[in-house]
């Protein structure tokens, strides 16, 4: 049926408008649904599979290139070839996994064609397409969730697709177990479908592991294929030129141009250390929390954020940031958001940096503290930032400080911050968080209201 369509698509329109003519009905349908699901017809070199010996072929390209779609048709193309029994699919999470991987506008269950339709067996987490017609064979594929590496340990396959694993809480041990699941048959493969982000993980899947002289070696059975997004022209450019217009230019680079950015080499944090200690859910009792604020100079709300970041003190000493409330606008806005997320958790104090605040600022902070009842406590920034913030830092890499779910914005300021760089912006989310985990560090229970 394919054959038929791309046979009747190549001839003038004359002649295929008089073989339409005189097709029943039912041949019509079938017809159409061959077009529809012609992958091999209209898919761009770059998303179909590569030739060549290789384990990994990474789709590494821009948001709408065309990603999603590449790895659903090719575990598509192995069902259909018969020669494949146990297939896997990897996704951030059930919720994703079943979204977009599945019933999504480029999910498999949704471009697979009606006469060779996967059954959904939701109780046992797997798709099991018919018996192949001319092979014999039936391919399960197990659908499995990246949040749960230890559920992946022991699944098997001969060729696999994992989707965003830049995402994935649990990156390297859920990576880990996929990677060693993928031995059944002579030639086990897998597709990876991701846009990059700047994680040690990510750099370590792309560029490679660094050997003892701190230089990368990319791994020898994978290969990189995609690019940025505007190479997917079925989107129009003026969607393209409005996004890059609008976006911070670094996720420009990152989410558009799928380029890896590289930390700075004077950044304090990196993603890896974060991601290591990060908490899924709070278990534990807070005995103390804090909400730190850096506040903006602008009484109209035009310049930089304003940071609000709050956290708490467990028993044990370790810190735990809650949520990163930052916004920008005026005065009365970011003292009432720092005042509604300091009642939102029963914080203690507002430590709020005194440096930048006029008397005129000053009394909306009072008038908001005199309505919301809580305590502002002024905090005089004395020295350089990375001097402030290196302490805090300090406590990230011993593992003391842990974030309560994934805070893009604040975990991008963290790590693309350079204190080195005399250009560098200033960083608002990373000092309103240096305030509050300073004031909840064991060592500064006291009052101490100015910091050299």
């Amino acid at each position: 049926t394919y054959q038929a369509a791309r046979s009747l698509a190549a001839v003038p329109a004359a002649a295929r408008m008089s073989v339409l003519d005189r097709l029943q009905m039912p041949d019509l349908l079938r017809l159409k649904e061959a077009a529809r699901t012609d992958w091999g017809s209209y898919a761009r070199k770059k998303q179909r599979l590569p030739g060549g010996v290789w384990r990994w072929c990474v789709f590494l390209a821009g948001r709408t290139w065309g990603k999603t779609r590449a790895g659903a048709e090719a575990i598509r193309q192995k069902a259909e070839s018969g020669q494949h029994e146990w297939l896997s699919i990897v996704g951030p999470t059930v919720n994703n996994l079943h979204r977009d991987m599945l019933f999504g506008p480029s999910g498999l269950m949704t471009i697979s064609p009606r006469w060779f339709m996967p059954q959904y067996l939701v109780q046992r987490n797997e798709l099991r397409y018919p018996v192949h017609p001319v092979t014999g064979a039936r391919t399960r594929v197990a659908l499995l969730s990246a949040d749960r590496p230890d559920r992946i340990r022991g699944s098997q396959c001969s060729f696999c697709w994992c989707d965003e694993p830049q995402s994935w809480t649990k990156a390297q041990q859920a990576f880990e177990m996929v990677d060693l699941g993928l031995r059944l048959g002579r030639d086990p493969q897998g597709v990876i479908s991701m846009t990059p982000k700047a994680t040690e993980f990510v750099r370590t899947l792309i560029l490679g592991r660094r050997d003892q002289s701190h230089k990368r070696h990319p791994r020898k059975d994978m290969v990189i294929v995609g690019g940025p997004s505007r190479e997917n022209v079925a989107i129009e450019r003026r969607v393209f030129e409005s996004l890059e217009a609008s976006l911070d230019p670094a996720m420009v680079k990152q989410e558009m141009l799928a380029e890896i950015l590289e930390a700075p080499d004077g950044a304090l944090w990196t993603q890896e250390n974060i991601s290591q200690f990060r908490v899924r859910g709070l278990k534990e009792n807070l005995v103390r929390v804090v909400v730190g604020l850096d506040p903006t100079k602008s009484r109209e709300g035009l310049g930089d954020e304003a940071g609000i970041v709050a956290g708490g003190r467990s028993d044990n000493g370790h810190i735990y940031v809650l949520e990163d409330g930052t916004v920008r606008g005026g005065p009365l806005k970011w003292a009432s958001a720092a005042a509604g997320l300091a009642l939102k958790y029963q914080a203690a104090e507002i430590a709020f940096e005194a440096n930048a605040v006029s008397e005129e600022i000053a009394a909306i902070i009072r008038q908001v503290a005199g309505e919301t009842r809580t305590k502002w406590e002024p905090v005089t920034a004395a020295g350089k930032k990375e001097v402030r913030a290196a302490p805090v830092a300090m406590q990230y890499e011993a593992g003391l400080v842990h974030h309560v779910g994934v805070f893009d914005g604040l975990e991008k300021e963290m790590t693309e911050w350079d204190p080195m760089d005399p250009k560098a912006r200033s960083p608002n989310r990373v000092d309103a968080l240096v305030w509050m985990v300073t004031r909840l560090s064991p060592s500064n229970r006291k009052a101490k209201l100015e910091y050299a």
